[in-house]
């Protein structure tokens, strides 16, 4: 059933996102400062709002686009 496989996917993606995703920002911090890592989390909305509409079909609007460079631009200048 293609809605069983489409959710334990979502299930294992999140589980993913929520259990290894500040893991690894732990990690990271042991091997860099905070300053050096901020503007990459700012670039990981930037790229998923990239490529959403490849992978999940979703529509990247002006909108959503000039969000994604807010935030960008506020996590990289947060460091400043």
């Amino acid at each position: 059933d293609k809605f069983r496989e489409s959710r334990k996917l979502f299930l294992m993606g999140m589980a993913l996102n929520v259990l290894l995703g500040p893991l690894l920002d732990v990690a990271g911090y042991a091997f860099a400062a905070a300053a050096v890592l901020a503007p990459f989390s700012g670039f990981n909305i930037v790229i998923n709002a990239v490529i959403a509409p490849f992978t999940l079909g979703e529509k990247l609007t002006n909108r959503r686009l000039v969000a994604s460079v807010i935030i960008f631009i506020t996590a990289a200048g947060s460091i400043a």
